[in-house]
């Protein structure tokens, strides 16, 4: 089961909020992608969860341009191992600040005790991350300062760097 709630941003419109009942599970941007990423699933919307409200008052104050810390956001990550790590890493991106595909891929390798690991395997599992926002793969770019793509659409990453004064060409 998929309990969902929204949370309607003036910076960047719609955004849906997934839970299994005690975690969050996804953070959408606008209707579309919800949609895309949720087909076949159960749904059921349900405003009263406790980390819904841990999430809304999370939301109000990043888009307030207030740093924000996930400490107390319950998050379980429904991917494969390596989607997961990947995933994980990516909460050690401070606000206000950008890292690259490749520094991600070299902070897996170590966790994952390997010598190299694939580039295009690290930025299709940034792509696949099911928690926007709050967890921060807007904040990834390429080494050259260059935006890649983004699940919910580029402009919604061109507008969350915006938002953090994140500079990139």
């Amino acid at each position: 089961m998929l309990y969902i709630t929204t949370y309607e941003s003036k910076y960047i419109g719609l955004i849906t909020i997934g839970s299994d009942g005690e975690n969050l599970t996804g953070l959408w941007i606008g209707e579309e992608h919800f949609l895309k990423n949720n087909i076949n699933k159960i749904i059921e919307t349900n405003d009263n969860l406790k980390v819904f409200a841990l999430v809304k008052t999370w939301l109000k104050r990043y888009f307030d341009g207030k740093k924000t810390s996930i400490c107390g956001i319950p998050i379980k990550f429904q991917g494969t191992e390596f989607q997961n790590i990947v995933w994980k890493s990516l909460l050690d991106i401070p606000y206000g600040t950008s890292t690259t595909y490749r520094d991600i891929g070299r902070n897996v390798t170590k966790i994952m005790g390997k010598n190299t690991m694939s580039g295009q395997a690290i930025g299709a599992a940034i792509g696949k991350n099911p928690i926007l926002i709050i967890v921060p793969c807007h904040r990834v770019i390429s080494i050259k300062g260059e935006l890649r793509g983004y699940s919910a659409g580029i402009e919604y990453k061109e507008k969350l760097l915006k938002k953090e004064k994140i500079a990139y060409q």
